[in-house]
């Protein structure tokens, strides 16, 4: 999960660029600490640091910053990650 905060207030344009990212499992726009909240779906923590950094979310221009949030385990998800 990354917690996203934006520099403008540009919900519907950020959220539909990143909604392209194939990383991109889904989007809330939240209240509280952060803007928007992502479902990042990667095979690796090189992955998700390329993901960050070096591609995807790198190249949206509205993002002020990121906080990631490495879910451990869950079993209430409603599926299974193979």
């Amino acid at each position: 999960m990354l917690g996203i905060n934006l520099i403008t207030r540009s919900h519907t344009e950020t959220i539909a660029e990143i909604e392209k990212l194939p990383e991109v499992n889904s989007v809330w726009v939240t209240t509280g600490k952060y803007d928007l909240f992502l479902e990042v779906l990667v095979d690796s923590v090189n992955d998700l640091n390329n993901f960050i950094f070096g591609g995807g979310l790198s190249k949206i221009e509205n993002i002020s910053f990121t906080e990631t949030h490495i879910m451990l385990h869950s079993d209430t998800k409603y599926f299974k990650i193979s």
